[in-house]
């Protein structure tokens, strides 16, 4: 086999050849910092729902909602939150209505969501992030732009519906 290095140093060998017993207990005392982004803060956040899906749950074949939502300012500005599937049954079918009219979907019948579940992906939305134990939870507080089942787009105040999915917002003329 031959070596693609460019310094010449390494030959190539049976890694079977090679005993790092030698370094196992220095290698078990370092400690090495968690890596990877910083965690995402409790509070309040602009977010645009990037996606939104219907499926069931793999255990118990309960319809579930799964969210993906992008934030879109301050310094966490393109980071991802999610907010936990939540199951479609008789005692969650007031969160979900809620939910959905926060997002400004209203319908008069939840057998229309199926339907409906692209009118929210590029809805822009104001959510809370709270954390409890392990646990993280994002709530939906309300609409920063309205949905009609028609199609229209309503803005909210100083609301921008040409870069609600651009997390960078508008781009200088």
């Amino acid at each position: 086999m031959e070596s693609n290095n460019s310094t010449g140093y390494e030959q190539p060998c049976d890694t079977e050849d090679i005993d790092l017993t030698q370094f196992d207990d220095d290698f078990m005392q370092i400690e090495i910092e968690e890596l990877g982004p910083e965690p995402i803060p409790d509070g309040t956040y602009m977010v645009v729902i990037e996606n939104v899906e219907l499926n069931r749950g793999i255990t118990t074949g309960i319809p579930m909602l799964k969210w993906t939502l992008r934030i879109l300012r301050r310094q966490f500005r393109g980071r991802l939150l999610w907010r936990r599937p939540t199951p479609i049954t008789p005692s969650n079918i007031r969160w979900i209505k809620q939910d959905l009219i926060a997002c400004g979907l209203f319908l008069e019948r939840l057998s229309l969501l199926p339907d409906n579940l692209d009118m929210l992906r590029g809805v822009r939305i104001e959510v809370v992030k709270r954390t409890s134990g392990e646990d993280e939870h994002v709530y939906f507080v309300g609409p920063i732009v309205t949905v009609t089942l028609d199609g229209d787009l309503q803005p909210g105040p100083g609301d921008d519906l040409e870069h609600a999915s651009d997390p960078d917002g508008p781009k200088p003329d």
